[in-house]
């Protein structure tokens, strides 16, 4: 697969790929502090695109920083058979992707705006949820190994929009009651009632909500949060219409929905 190591200043010889993700320009100042003092050769690996320039396969970050010193470039050229994801398992024996790399990278090769990636960036700009929330409300399954996989190897399927929207406007409108309603294991807590075999009656949890705000406090869990949303829940009701909800965990912690 590989030939030998050549060496260029001439940086116009070289493209980004573009489902690559985006250069890391703190850590590019890491890298070149580290390369004036260390500067050990690590070649860029390279293919040929269409035309005459050499898509950076791996080591954009090497690029950039020795672009930025006035450095040779050490390059070696790969086969063109080398895809988009065998590159992002080469960067990521480098440098750890996020899932927001990933989320990037699909962006810029999924074709279809309505795609599963595009709704994914959609609804996480307009809701402003952590990464896990997400997943759950438009996949509809918790953050776990192989759900993570999935989005990683670009695999994963909305299930229901139109809901996943319902429930996160749900969640977005208790802000007229709670300055927690953004909190990450608040809204876990409310994704796993509202999944319950009994789902939590959004409406009216929110009306106990705006007449019992006290009971409403800042807690370490989504377990301790379902207590708080229970007493709310149920609160001066008759004995046969209260519903309880708990949170339980798997052996590695994650809350089974």
């Amino acid at each position: 697969m590989f030939n030998e190591v050549k060496s260029t200043k001439n940086y116009e010889l070289f493209e980004l790929v573009k489902e690559n993700r985006d250069i890391n320009f703190k850590y590019v100042d890491k890298l070149i502090e580290s390369m004036k003092t260390l500067d050990l050769i690590v070649p860029i690996l390279v293919r040929k695109n269409s035309g005459s320039k050499l898509l950076i396969v791996d080591g954009q970050h090497r690029f950039e920083a020795s672009k930025r010193l006035g450095r040779a470039i050490h390059y070696i050229e790969v086969a063109n058979k080398i895809n988009v994801r065998q590159m992002r398992q080469l960067n990521e024996n480098q440098q750890k992707w996020s899932m927001n790399d990933y989320l990037t990278s699909y962006l810029k090769s999924e074709k279809d705006p309505q795609g599963p990636y595009h709704t994914f960036a959609w609804f996480t700009n307009r809701y402003k949820f952590p990464f896990q929330i997400n997943i759950d409300l438009l996949c509809n399954t918790p953050m776990q190994a192989t759900s993570m996989s999935a989005f990683r190897e670009g695999n994963i399927t909305i299930k229901d929009l139109p809901d996943a929207i319902e429930k996160a406007d749900f969640i977005i409108s208790l802000k007229k009651y709670t300055k927690l309603y953004s909190k990450r294991s608040f809204v876990l807590a409310l994704v796993i009632a509202m999944r319950s075999s009994m789902p939590l009656d959004r409406e009216r949890f929110r009306n106990q909500l705006s007449n019992h705000r006290s009971d409403l406090y800042k807690c370490d869990s989504a377990a301790q949060y379902l207590d708080c949303i229970n007493v709310i829940y149920n609160k001066n009701l008759r004995m046969k219409d209260r519903v309880y909800y708990n949170a339980t965990q798997k052996n590695n912690g994650s809350y089974i929905k």
